[in-house]
């Protein structure tokens, strides 16, 4: 089975420097997501830091293809105003031991 890790990241600092209200982000989570784990981060965009969230989600289904994760990226872009949207996908595959 191949397990799909899916991390976006935003900043809690708009594109205009505004301060971005986090609720905004779950919001934008909730139009497409069922399921997912949220956690704060420090950031750093073009050399300044900045606090941040990040967004996990775990796929074993292959229910999240090319066309959600664009869906995702777009909503937490509009959501908080940003330039953009970091994104980690991480792919492993599972080796299961029974005896």
């Amino acid at each position: 089975m191949i397990t799909t890790r899916y991390r976006f990241y935003v900043g809690l600092t708009d594109k205009d420097k505004q301060p971005v209200n986090p609720v905004r982000y779950f919001h934008a989570m909730d139009a497409v997501h069922k399921a997912y784990t949220c956690f704060e981060a420090d950031g750093v965009w073009k050399g300044n830091h900045e606090k941040s969230l990040v967004f996990e989600m775990v796929d074993s289904e292959g229910k999240i293809d090319d066309q959600i994760m664009r869906a995702t990226v777009g909503f937490l872009e509009l959501a908080g105003n940003q330039e953009t949207v970091m994104v980690t996908i991480e792919r492993a595959v599972e080796l299961l031991f029974f005896s």
